[in-house]
Formats: C-alpha cells, structure tokens, sequence
C-alpha cells in the first residue's frame, strides 16, 4: 500500500530495532508500556506475521517513501469489543516524526483498502482516553470515510 509519502509493507523480523524506537519516548510507554522491554518488538512482529496469515490484515511496517525507512506501523487488527469481533485501525508513529499527518495518512490508506478491498461494513477505532493525539487522528480519519 502506498500513499504520497508513505508504504506500508509487511513487517519483517529484521525491524525489531526500528520497532523499538517507535515506543521509546515516553508518550509511546504511557499507552504502551510493554513495549519498553527489548524483547516485546519481536513479539510484536511475530504477531502480526501471524495475523496476515490467520486474518489476512495486521499491522505493517509504516515507511517513509522517500528513504525507506520504518517510522512506525499502521494496519488493520481483529479486536473484541463487548465480546464482538471489530475491525481495528491502528497506527503508532515515532515521535520525531509525529505531527506531521502521517498516522492520519496513512490510517487514511488502511480505511480506504478495508472498506474498498476487502469490502469491510464497519471499521473502528479503540484508543486511550487520554490519548489525545490519537483520538484527533481518527476524528479526521472517521470523519472523512
């Protein structure tokens, strides 16, 4: 999947490290604070690579075009949410490359290829309360579908 400035890619067990630097500041560890801990990315990877063959979505590795490189993920998860099964977008960004509308760009893209490939109904978005920054990047996403 590509967008202007991105592609999302299938994650790799090579991207641990580039992982690890997406939950390294302290925003990230506040709503995800498993993912301090070196072994927690390869874990991360592995789930998803489960997920693309279980469920054929997941997250992927979030790239810029430009230089290739991982600045996060961005995808779409099986969740539960009061015991149903919902489709999730998720997106995670580093945070020297946040603020500059490529979590909403790129959630813009997962959106369009659910509702448009894989002819989902409904998409949804399960974010931290206080979480602000997430919850204005599906506010814009929701909001245009």
């Amino acid at each position: 999947m590509e967008t202007e400035r991105l592609f999302l890619r299938p994650f790799t067990m090579e991207d641990s490290d580039a992982l690890l630097q997406v939950f390294a500041d302290a925003d990230a560890q506040r709503f995800y604070p498993q993912m301090a801990k070196v072994d927690m990315a390869p874990k991360w990877i592995q789930r998803n690579l489960e997920r693309y063959e279980t469920d054929g979505v997941g997250l992927w590795a979030l790239c810029l075009r430009e230089t290739k490189e991982l600045v996060g993920d961005c995808g779409l998860v099986y969740q539960t949410v009061e015991e149903q099964r919902e489709l999730e977008v998720a997106y995670h960004v580093r945070a020297d490359q946040r603020g500059r509308g490529l979590a909403t760009e790129a959630a813009r893209a997962c959106l369009d290829h659910g509702f448009g490939t894989l002819d989902c109904l409904q998409i949804v978005s399960m974010i931290h309360p206080e979480n602000h920054a997430s919850k204005a990047v599906a506010q814009r996403v929701h909001r245009n579908v």
